[in-house]
């Protein structure tokens, strides 16, 4: 596996903030996925880093959980640590907002002192085993509890030469409780009479 550091206020791996494009491109394969206008600069998509430029220097760098790569900061595996305890960590050094009133329960996480920000897909932390909605959801399928607890792990770092000063909206549940659908009954023999007559079926 390869190891990357994350050095706050300076970049991700060989890749820093004020790098042109051109000298990022000499580093990493110049070969990209997308490109698109936003704001005032350009987001560019590459097979490992996810790269704004802005005044066509490295503005935010983007890096996506993959599974040849372990992305450290101060140590800590940012992709195979769970999120609470990466949260528990950073948050005694850093200014943070995240967007769940739960901040266990959050998707998004900014860590203003590190101009950072974690994001996982979905959210997933032991006490939702005690949430109605999530027991009958496990009770569906057994693999479902393995699927949420993908969701206990970021899937993307961050790194902003900026800094964020709007507060994230902070909205009471990510996960709304999932409806159960109806046990289905089989129609009785009488049921299907009834039904060809209604219809006029043969």
């Amino acid at each position: 596996m390869k190891t990357i550091i994350v050095y706050p206020h300076k970049g991700i791996g060989n890749i820093n903030f004020g790098m042109t494009r051109n000298e990022v491109e000499q580093i990493i394969s110049p070969k990209h996925y997308g490109e698109q206008s936003i704001n005032d600069g350009i987001y560019i998509q590459y097979s490992d880093y996810h790269i704004t430029y802005k005044d066509n220097v490295v503005n935010e760098i983007y890096f996506t959980k993959q599974d040849d790569f372990i992305v450290l900061l101060n140590n800590i595996d940012l992709f195979h640590t769970k999120a609470e305890e990466i949260f528990d960590a950073f948050k005694r050094i850093s200014d943070y907002d995240c967007d769940c009133e739960d901040e266990y329960l959050s998707w998004t996480y900014y860590f203003k002192d590190l101009g950072m920000s974690l994001w996982r897909e979905s959210a997933y932390h032991p006490k939702l085993l005690n949430e109605k909605w999530f027991q009958e959801l496990i009770d569906q399928q057994e693999e479902n509890l393995e699927y949420e607890q993908r969701f206990w792990y970021f899937n993307q770092i961050c790194l902003m030469n900026s800094v964020i000063d709007k507060p994230m909206k902070r909205i009471k549940h990510h996960s709304e409780p999932i409806m159960i659908s109806p046990t289905i009954k089989t129609p009785s023999q009488e049921d299907l009479e009834k039904i060809k007559l209604k219809y006029k079926l043969l």
